[in-house]
Order: C-alpha cells, then sequence, then structure tokens
C-alpha cells in the first residue's frame, strides 16, 4: 500500500470476505474521532486506487483502516509513514 496527498493505491490487495468493507483515514486507529470514509472496497480487485478528498492533509492521520461498517470491525489497519 502506498499513501499520498492524492490517493491510497493497494497493491497485491487480499482480504477475508466482508459485507460491507470500506477504507478509512484514521487519526487514531478507529473509524471515529475524525476518520475519514474513503469509500467501499473491492473484494476481487487486487490493485485498486482510492481518492483522498482535496484539502485532507494527510499528514493528520496515522493510519489507514479496512472496516466492515455493517459488523462494526476493523479488518486491518497500516500506519501512514
Amino acid at each position: 500500500m502506498t499513501v499520498n496527498a492524492n490517493e491510497i493505491d493497494l497493491s497485491n490487495f487480499k482480504t477475508v470476505a466482508g459485507p460491507d468493507l470500506h477504507i478509512y483515514l484514521s487519526k487514531d486507529g478507529s473509524v471515529d474521532n475524525g476518520a475519514i470514509n474513503l469509500g467501499k472496497i473491492s473484494l476481487t480487485d487486487a490493485n485498486q486506487k482510492i481518492k483522498v478528498p482535496a484539502g485532507t492533509n494527510i499528514s493528520d492521520f496515522k493510519q489507514v483502516l479496512i472496516h466492515c461498517d455493517e459488523a462494526h470491525v476493523t479488518f486491518g489497519a497500516a500506519d501512514v509513514k
């Protein structure tokens, strides 16, 4: 995964199936407290590019989360560096 000011690039992405997986930018490892929902992700596309909203300061965020909104469970996380 690569994160820059304009997008998150998921390369060779794999995850266990979930009914409603979304990708978030998170300040504290949770989807609450100012996290940004970047949208639903595909379970079948190994390579995905997710746009970061214009005006978002990526340095304000510590992690990218894969979160199941329906089950309220985080499937995985990666640090933003």
